[in-house]
């Protein structure tokens, strides 16, 4: 006895769906003798949907037009309100992927801009520094090994330059919100776990809160918040252990930093996730 098969035909669609589902039940078929069944039943699949694709409207949407749609995300509104910045993904053919770039408009609709034109990379997760005079974003630019990290843009667009070098990349950032000017404030960074803990690389200056590290289930590498200033590019680690931080958050005074963590003898077992604060210093202690 063969492998039973089934054919399903959605004719509101004009769309034939090929559903098979092969069970074996006893005996065994041979690579060559699947391939020709299976086939033989794409191209009756093939010639069920060629007279309905030829009867559709020349404007029906159809497979072909996926490629041609913008996915419109992470709107980021500038301290004095007068802009958006946000991230645009479209589809890049020649190269087989989809790749995203960073767009400014005012609130109320005009003057859009777009601020990044990388065919090859993405540029997503943008940010505006406190002052409104920078907007930091996450970035894969570089060669074929290239991690994400923070990049820098002036508001009014022009070079990016990339702020931090951590050497497996960072996951999620945060601004300080206290700071008194876009060369002054830091940033927090979470850091992906690699074979270095902390960055060493130059920055402009301020900030940020870096978290980081993809924990793997055999080497144990945890994701970490780090507190990275711009001013001097070096960095600190704030939440050293055997657990992953997620989603940093400064408070509005910039005194706490509060994230999403698992905790306990084995936080790997349980989906108990809380959250705590830790102050923006190397050697402080989070409470839960």
């Amino acid at each position: 006895m063969g492998y039973p098969w089934f054919f399903v035909y959605t004719s509101s669609l004009g769309i034939p769906a090929l559903v098979l589902l092969y069970f074996i039940v006893r005996g065994k078929r041979t690579r060559r003798s699947m391939l020709r069944e299976l086939t033989g039943l794409l191209a009756l699949s093939l010639s069920l949907s060629l007279p309905a694709a030829a009867g559709l409207p020349a404007d029906r949407f159809g497979p072909a037009d996926l490629a041609r749609l913008a996915d419109v995300a992470e709107p980021a509104i500038s301290p004095d309100g007068e802009y958006v910045a946000y991230s645009v993904t479209t589809t890049n053919l020649d190269a087989d992927k989809r790749t995203s770039d960073l767009w400014r408009v005012r609130f109320d609709g005009r003057e859009r801009v777009q601020l990044t034109r990388t065919p090859e990379h993405s540029e997503w997760r943008p940010q505006w520094s406190p002052d409104g005079s920078s907007l930091a974003f996450l970035s894969d630019r570089g060669g074929e090994d290239a991690t994400t990290q923070v990049w820098l843009l002036p508001a009014g667009a022009g070079e990016a330059r990339k702020l931090t070098d951590f050497p497996a990349g960072v996951e999620d950032y945060a601004w300080s919100p206290t700071a008194l000017d876009s060369r002054s404030s830091p940033v927090i960074p979470s850091v992906r776990p690699g074979p270095r803990s902390r960055s060493r690389r130059r920055g402009r200056d301020r900030p940020l809160l870096v978290q980081g590290g993809w924990h793997r289930y055999l080497d144990h590498r945890r994701q970490h918040l780090h507190v990275f200033d711009i001013a001097t590019g070096k960095s600190e680690l704030l939440t050293p252990g055997a657990h992953d931080e997620y989603l940093p958050a400064w408070s509005p005074d910039g005194r706490q930093i509060a994230y999403v963590t698992k905790r306990g003898a084995d936080p790997d077992r349980h989906l108990n996730w809380d959250i705590y604060l830790v102050e923006p210093r190397a050697g402080a202690t989070s409470a839960g």
